[in-house]
């Protein structure tokens, strides 16, 4: 089976309760052998409302990402960081890796 550009063959396979999925085409990412990454759905500016953004300096992002806190949870502003830092991986490395430092210092609070 020849897949379109930019999709890859996803191999067939049997599930636990042994229904057999076929073969089929799939959207690459990028990563050989990887498919679509599958996480919940974010809401948008729920972070950017406390002036969080990954262009301001360490200093304005962490009061952001206190006041963020206070709001909602910990645990939560930790998910919303390394959702956003797993989407950014293969196409922005450079802001992945700053959601990531970002997600670290909640931790440490």
């Amino acid at each position: 089976m020849k897949c379109k550009k930019g999709k890859i063959l996803r191999k067939s396979y049997t599930k636990k309760n042994g229904t057999k999925v076929k073969s089929t085409c799939i959207k690459d990412l990028g990563l050989q052998g990887k498919g679509p990454i599958i996480l919940p759905k974010l809401q948008q500016g729920t972070l950017t409302k406390f002036g969080y953004s990954s262009k301001n300096s360490n200093i304005k992002r962490r009061t952001s990402l206190k006041k963020a806190v206070k709001k909602y949870t910990k645990p939560a502003v930790i998910h919303k960081l390394n959702a956003i830092s797993t989407l950014t991986k293969n196409t922005n490395p450079t802001l992945s890796k700053i959601y990531k430092q970002d997600m670290v210092f909640v931790q440490s609070l």
